[in-house]
């Protein structure tokens, strides 16, 4: 039997609580707490995407790019306009030296999102891995003119292996 629409909204704002309290666990490096969270965010309602964004956020922080990709991967299959996963999952792929999908993902983002400060950040990234330095601080400055504050030591390592100040 179909479920109602009162029942799918239960289904997604549990979900999105769960998520929420996941994040909170994240933000203080609490990893265990986080993925239950976030596996109560899944279960709760496998087709929204938030659950799988936070799991791949964890397995970011826990350096296990493959886990990050795969998460992302399937929240963007629950919802292919989720432009932070395509922004993390940049990261990732950019992280295991994937430019060729880092990049399409990073610009997708972008694309989804031209305002986000995060996406552009994330594309920097990518282009600092490629060593494509003047394009990673003409990110970073885009990045920080939407107001998005750039970690201090990415800008540090950009501007070592740039050789310039800013």
């Amino acid at each position: 039997m179909p479920s109602s629409s009162k029942e799918g909204q239960r289904k997604s704002s549990k979900a999105e609580f769960y998520s929420r309290v996941g994040m909170f666990f994240l933000e203080d490096n609490q990893l265990n707490p986080a993925f239950f969270y976030f596996d109560r965010a899944i279960e709760s309602d496998r087709n929204l995407s938030v659950g799988y964004v936070g799991r791949g956020m964890a397995f970011l922080k826990m350096v296990r790019f493959d886990r990050a990709i795969s998460e992302l991967t399937k929240a963007i299959e629950v919802d292919p306009k989720d432009g932070l996963a395509y922004s993390l999952r940049a990261t990732a792929y950019g992280a295991m030296g994937q430019y060729e999908p880092a990049m399409a993902d990073a610009d997708k983002a972008i694309e989804m999102d031209p305002k986000s400060g995060l996406a552009y950040l994330h594309r920097a990234f990518v282009y600092y891995a490629k060593k494509e330095y003047v394009r990673s601080w003409e990110d970073v400055k885009k990045a920080e003119e939407l107001g998005f504050k750039v970690p201090a030591d990415f800008l540090g390592q950009l501007r070592r292996a740039s050789g310039r100040k800013k």
